[in-house]
């Protein structure tokens, strides 16, 4: 996360400058150089992908290197180029977790996918919900969101929808798989119907 997210910012430092959210980070606030954030970014992912070699498991290892490489070199500058950066960006915030379950367990296996699958399908409808809360930001760093290329949010709040109605059966895998219990199947439900409703 940590060489993710200095990558990130190094990449979008003069993006992030005219974004009031992100203006006061340390690279455009130049708190830190961006020589810096790449050394930093370069040297954490480097020791996390030892760390997790030697000391969790190989497989756990290329799936924190994969979650850097789609973040930075994929998502970064697709955010620029289509509104559709969004469902790729996904995959690299959905990978955490999956590297949890692999860490404990040395293979992918349901579970893993399980946990994937439905932290993905909830990135969507919060990610979406705050392009279209930052969309002027959005604008002036120069960013394609699903928000910038619809004007009065209906494609924006039908793919939120779209995705909280996605979420429910997700949402209820892990019980069904029997990975989960009752009381986690009730919360689950909840949780999703509020995020539908006000989706």
């Amino acid at each position: 996360a940590i060489a993710a997210f200095s990558f990130n910012q190094a990449i979008e430092i003069n993006h992030d400058a005219l974004m009031e959210r992100t203006q006061g980070r340390p690279l455009p606030s130049r708190r830190i150089t961006p020589a810096a954030a790449w050394i930093a970014g370069s040297v954490a992912a480097l020791l996390g992908a030892w760390v997790l070699w030697s000391q969790v498991n190989g497989l756990t290892a290329f799936l924190g290197a994969l979650t850097v490489v789609l973040y930075a070199a994929v998502y970064t500058p697709l955010k620029r180029v289509t509104p559709f950066n969004t469902l790729v960006g996904g995959i690299p915030g959905a990978l955490p977790p999956l590297m949890g379950w692999t860490a404990a367990q040395n293979a992918i296996g349901m579970g893993g996918i399980l946990l994937f699958v439905l932290l993905f399908f909830w990135q969507l409808p919060h990610f979406l919900a705050l392009a279209w809360m930052y969309k002027d930001d959005y604008a002036r760093g120069g960013y394609r969101m699903l928000s910038l290329v619809d004007a009065d949010g209906a494609a924006c709040f039908r793919q939120v929808v779209l995705q909280s109605l996605l979420l429910l059966p997700v949402s209820a895998f892990p019980y069904m798989y029997g990975l989960a219990g009752h009381w986690y199947l009730l919360v689950a439900m909840l949780a999703g119907a509020v995020l539908l409703v006000i989706g």
